[in-house]
């Protein structure tokens, strides 16, 4: 049976900013990838320029994150 891990990433609005949790679940083969939360607040507005900048924009503020906040904290 196959295993999945998956990263939820939640977008809100709020008041002339954006707010973006993140919370991860599942395996991958043998490795526990559940556990992983994070809650960005203050961020800039998010273009809506289209769904393709939208997400883009997103994922740069995710990865961004990711890469100089490794450890959950």
């Amino acid at each position: 049976m196959s295993t999945i891990a998956k990263m939820d990433i939640r977008v809100r609005s709020s008041r002339g900013h954006s707010i973006v949790s993140i919370t991860s679940h599942g395996r991958y083969v043998s490795f526990t990838t559940a556990g992983y939360q994070r809650q960005l607040g203050n961020q800039p507005l998010i273009t809506t320029a289209s769904v393709e900048a939208f997400w883009a924009q997103i994922l740069g503020i995710v990865t961004n994150d990711l890469a100089s906040n490794p450890a959950t904290p």
